[in-house]
């Protein structure tokens, strides 16, 4: 180092390990990344994803995308609170978690799981087994005893036959959804 007057004088540094603090910067990123009641991917995260599948084009793996809306949670939210509410969207985010899925949080109530390398046939094999996970879940309202149901609407859009972008993907499996809630009895004791 030079001094204001021109003379040398010699610098001193040090050295210390980062790598636990490189470490600890990691897990704000990942935190970013997941849904915080959840723990699942959030909207950007799943978003991520999807683009991700898409870049590759028709020559990587088919994959499908599945929308879910979970039924009746502004009821459940109003009878029970929402803590209740809270324990049916982790319960959903833990029924969707099942094998190769990729699952996220998309909005309040719906979610995006994208099944790589789904035929059809595993795609509706995936929806039947979410469903009997939905309805072995046992939660109970602890002021009244009520059991509370757990139930969701999917729907499906396969990647590349049915869309190649991200934004078909998700407005055609959406679409679908709709179409399967539209189609459900209504409860009318809401």
């Amino acid at each position: 180092m030079i001094t204001s007057d021109g003379r040398s004088i010699a610098g001193f540094g040090s050295a210390r390990d980062i790598t636990a603090q490189k470490q600890a910067g990691k897990a704000p990123r990942k935190q970013a990344r997941r849904d915080l009641l959840t723990g699942i991917l959030n909207h950007g995260a799943i978003v991520n994803e999807l683009a991700r599948l898409v870049a590759r084009g028709i020559q990587g793996l088919p994959f499908v995308v599945a929308m879910t809306d979970v039924n009746d949670l502004k009821t459940i939210n109003y009878r029970y609170g929402h803590q209740a509410g809270d324990s049916v969207l982790i319960a959903v985010a833990r029924a969707l978690s099942q094998e190769d899925a990729l699952v996220g949080r998309y909005g309040g109530d719906e979610f995006v799981t994208i099944l790589p390398g789904a035929s059809r046939d595993n795609a509706k094999r995936y929806c039947k087994e979410v469903r009997n996970a939905m309805a072995s879940i046992q939660l109970v309202d602890e002021k009244t005893g009520d059991r509370v149901s757990v139930m969701a609407s999917t729907g499906l859009a396969f990647y590349p036959e049915d869309a190649q972008t991200v934004i078909e993907l998700v407005k055609l499996s959406d679409t679908a959804m709709y179409a399967q809630k539209r189609q459900r009895p209504i409860d009318r004791a809401a």
